[in-house]
């Protein structure tokens, strides 16, 4: 009889240390406030919002060309563990200040899988090589 009641506080303590350790850190992601958006050059992006972009500096490079544009693809580490969806916005300026070009795209945040966001830029790569791209969170 001892054992079972033994037992059974050994496996409420665990359940109890797997919600407050692991279930309850997860957040909801911020939403992105069309009315106050932070733009951060690429190459210089490190951290926004609690998601640590990888490949910023390399984004440029790495970008594909495609039938009907570019597609630039971004990485991300979840570092504020967050889930659920946050829209998120590149512009492209081109060297002399004027915007070229702006895309958007919706990323799903979860703690299993790695985050990348796709943006698809019409145009040639040449252009996006010339320019800065900016990420808007």
């Amino acid at each position: 009889m001892h054992v079972a009641n033994i037992l059974s506080l050994v496996l409420f303590l665990g359940f109890v240390l797997q919600f407050s350790l692991v279930e309850q850190p997860r957040r909801n992601v911020p939403q992105l406030d069309s009315s106050r958006v932070n733009y951060c050059q690429l190459e210089m992006c490190d951290e926004v919002f609690g998601v640590q972009l990888d490949n910023g500096a390399s984004a440029k490079e790495d970008a594909t060309q495609q039938s009907l544009g570019v597609l630039i693809t971004l990485e991300f580490t979840n570092l504020a563990r967050y889930e659920g969806e946050r829209e998120l916005w590149i512009r492209l300026v081109s060297p002399n200040g004027e915007l070229v070009e702006m895309a958007s795209t919706v990323v799903d945040f979860d703690l299993k899988n790695r985050t990348s966001a796709n943006f698809l830029v019409t145009g040639l790569k040449a252009e996006i090589l010339a320019g800065n791209l900016y990420l808007g969170y």
